[in-house]
Order: C-alpha cells, then sequence, then structure tokens
C-alpha cells in the first residue's frame, strides 16, 4: 500500500509550463533536518565551499516561499531527502519540477521510477564528490544549452510508468486501504478457498 507525495492533478501540473523568469546563479537548499544526517551535512558544506548557496532552512519559511513561486528564482534546489531509502520521495523532489527549478537530489535510490521525464534532475550519486557535481552547477550556470537540457522533458509525454503511479491515484490511498483491509479480512474468515 502506498500513500505517495504525488497527486492524480499532477498530469496537469507537470505538464504547464511554468512563467519563464531570469534565474540567480546560485542554489537554493530544501535539505532535511541536516542534524540526523551527518554525511548529508558534510557533503552539503563541501558543496556550498563550490558554488554559491542560499540556505535559510526552516521548514515553514521554505513551504512559504514554494507557495509564493520563489523556487524559479533559483536555476537549482539543492533537495536532501530526510531519510534516504527505497520508494521514499516527499514534496523535496516534485516541488521544484512543479515551480520550474531543477532538484539536486539526494535520496530514493530509485528515484528514477519517480521522475516524470527523462534528465529532469541532478542526481548526486553520479557525482564522485561534491567538487565535481560543483563543477557541474557552475558549467549549467554558463552554458544555457546545457541548463535546457533540463526542460526538455516537458516537451515530451510523460513517462509511461509514472503516468501509471499517477493514474493510480484516482482514488483516493485511504480508500485503496479500507478496501485492501476487507479483502484480508474476507481471506482470515475463510482461509479455504472454496472447491
Amino acid at each position: 500500500m502506498v500513500f505517495p507525495f504525488y497527486k492524480y492533478d499532477f498530469l496537469d501540473i507537470l505538464t504547464k509550463n511554468t512563467p519563464v523568469e531570469t534565474p540567480f546563479k546560485k542554489a537554493y537548499v530544501f535539505a532535511p533536518d541536516l542534524k540526523y544526517d551527518e554525511h548529508q551535512h558534510e557533503y552539503l558544506t563541501k558543496l556550498m565551499e563550490n558554488i554559491e548557496v542560499e540556505s535559510p532552512y526552516d521548514g515553514l519559511y521554505s513551504i512559504h516561499q514554494l507557495q509564493s513561486g520563489y523556487y524559479r528564482k533559483y536555476k537549482f534546489i539543492i533537495a536532501f531527502e530526510n531519510v534516504i531509502d527505497t520508494d521514499y520521495v516527499t514534496e523535496k523532489f516534485y516541488e521544484p519540477l512543479i515551480k520550474g527549478s531543477v532538484p539536486i537530489y539526494l535520496g530514493a535510490p530509485n528515484i528514477d521510477d519517480f521522475a516524470p521525464g527523462d534528465n529532469c534532475f541532478v542526481d548526486v550519486r553520479k557525482f564522485e564528490n561534491p567538487k565535481s557535481l560543483a563543477d557541474f552547477i557552475k558549467a549549467c550556470y554558463d552554458d544555457e544549452q546545457l541548463y535546457a537540457q533540463f526542460f526538455e522533458w516537458k516537451n515530451k509525454p510523460l513517462r509511461q510508468s509514472f503516468v501509471q503511479k499517477i493514474e493510480e491515484q484516482k482514488e483516493h490511498p485511504l480508500v485503496r486501504l479500507c478496501r485492501k483491509v476487507a479483502e484480508i479480512s474476507v481471506i482470515f474468515k475463510n482461509p479455504d478457498p472454496p472447491l
């Protein structure tokens, strides 16, 4: 049973054209409470030594700014999940995509299963170290065509695997859970199938 962050209306939201702004050549941190993961904190600290990052991180502040379209002001949003685990994908991944920025993502090892399109985010795991990631980000700042490749997915159909995940959300997850519980309770009441 999955209770995902993504919703059925993401089919429309993710395919809308986001208003074009001239984003800052710096990244915004939409990271977890880093006191729980010292490896992420260390990685982010080293990354910030090599690129300019705005990091007024406070969960409420970030959500407020996000709703006002603040993310569009940045080419990249550093999106580290609170937990790195299979299938654990939250708003940290989707909100930058919705708002017209590019997530620099560290989280679910199967994040490609949740991406709406090809090449729509920067996967931290594909870089040898924070410096090599910073060098890539700086190259994107200087080369508009390199950066524009992160938005080509918007001109193509969404990935079929992603569309299928979204389609499953037509019915609320709690309704699906109740149906599953009912099915299981029938099995326990009648464990032997009729002949």
